[in-house]
């Protein structure tokens, strides 16, 4: 259990959680606490109402400096820089600890100028949220899915390592 307004892992329990839903040959629990409850792999909070606030996706949350970091909230900054068209944010383990790498859609590439757009961004971010590099790219890797197309943060992730943002 955590306290109002605090971010936490989502969990569930009750006769009907997964219901009908495990392998029956086979029941995978590995996604079940010790004692019986669900874990979500949603991020969550509590509200002073006594509800259940959804904040995002564990797989997609950053940890920064200790902190839990949307990186909705860094994509946002920077696309609010009128060279930025679009902005995808994935986490990388450096040598200094887990940094984030940006990729972003420039709207006019022959004019982008990624280390003028990291300065802003130490403006406007606390120093663990500002990119430890950023990358421009024409687009981003998509898969197909039930709801349309996808961006691939894994391939992104993938990219950002090849491309030295680890370091």
């Amino acid at each position: 259990m955590v306290e109002v307004g605090v971010a936490g892992q989502l969990e569930t329990t009750g006769p009907n959680v997964m219901l009908g839903y495990l392998a029956p040959d086979g029941i995978d629990r590995s996604a079940f606490t010790d004692d019986g409850w669900l874990r979500t792999g949603d991020i969550a909070q509590l509200t002073e109402a006594g509800g259940v606030r959804y904040l995002s996706r564990e797989k997609d949350v950053l940890r920064l400096s200790g902190f839990l970091v949307d990186p909705q909230e860094i994509e946002l900054q920077l696309e609010t820089d009128p060279t930025v068209a679009e902005a995808k944010v994935v986490g990388v383990e450096t040598g200094r600890g887990p940094r984030c790498v940006a990729f972003v859609r420039p709207v006019d590439a022959g004019a982008f100028d990624p280390e003028a757009l990291r300065c802003r961004c130490a403006t406007e971010l606390a120093s663990y949220k500002v990119p430890a590099a950023i990358y421009a790219v024409e687009d981003y890797p998509r898969v197909d899915g039930a709801n349309g197309p996808r961006i691939q943060r894994l391939a992104l992730r993938e990219l950002a390592i090849t491309l030295g943002g680890q370091e």
